[in-house]
């Protein structure tokens, strides 16, 4: 029966290790990147909508990047906090 032996080069050793260790602040990055993106569209929607969504604007956020229970990586858009209603 024939052998086969085959042998990865050492530069591409590197580049699979350096992918590995840095694989899950990349998808963090990834993850940030595609909230932004999100909170961004919703903003625009936000003005076309409202006559005054600058005041409401101010309390739309992208959560830092987190690790659910089940190991996925991701981030959140959405308000935190509320604005006064106005005295009558």
């Amino acid at each position: 029966m024939a052998k086969f032996k085959a042998m990865l080069p050492l530069e591409e050793m590197k580049q699979l290790d350096y992918l590995e260790k840095n694989a899950e602040k990349m998808m963090g990055e990834m993850t940030e990147a595609g909230a932004k993106r999100v909170r961004d569209n919703i903003q625009i929607n936000m003005r076309r909508a409202f006559k005054d969504s600058s005041s409401l604007e101010e309390y739309l956020i992208v959560t830092k990047v987190y690790k659910n229970s089940k190991g996925a990586i991701g981030n959140k858009v959405g308000f935190v906090g509320y604005k006064p209603l106005k005295s009558r």
